[in-house]
């Protein structure tokens, strides 16, 4: 697995299709940042790909940022979001139905890192 270090985040190549994603503590996730992991996964990934979303630090989203996401959702086309706590999965669906997300996207909701992992795996078979 090859791990490549951003400012705001630790990104993982869990394998051809699936990105791995733990964003720093406390960090406002902006439209730029977003297009950093975007290049990432353009560059490693083949398409169509999945994101596992692994929120085990508190993080936010700037309004841009989430219309970003959506309109990289020709080619990322699900996603497994890993919360600790029931909150963290309710806020995000908050997001969600402020900004339209998830658009195309298949979005899960998991407890355990294993789980979402084979979720998603399936789901780009």
């Amino acid at each position: 697995m090859e791990t490549i270090q951003i400012d705001i985040a630790t990104l993982r190549i869990r394998n051809s299709r699936v990105l791995e994603i733990e964003v720093l503590e406390s960090v406002e996730l902006t439209n730029n940042h977003i297009q950093s992991i975007q290049a990432v996964a353009a560059d490693r990934l083949k398409e169509p790909f999945g994101l596992l979303i692994n929120r085990k630090n508190p993080y936010s989203h700037t309004a841009d940022s989430l219309e970003q996401i959506v309109s990289w959702s020709e080619q990322c086309i699900a996603a497994a979001i890993v919360c600790e706590f029931a909150v963290d999965s309710e806020l995000q669906r908050l997001y969600e139905s402020i900004y339209g997300l998830p658009n195309k996207m298949i979005i899960q909701y998991f407890e355990h890192l294993d789980r979402a992992f084979d979720w998603l795996t399936a789901q780009l078979d």
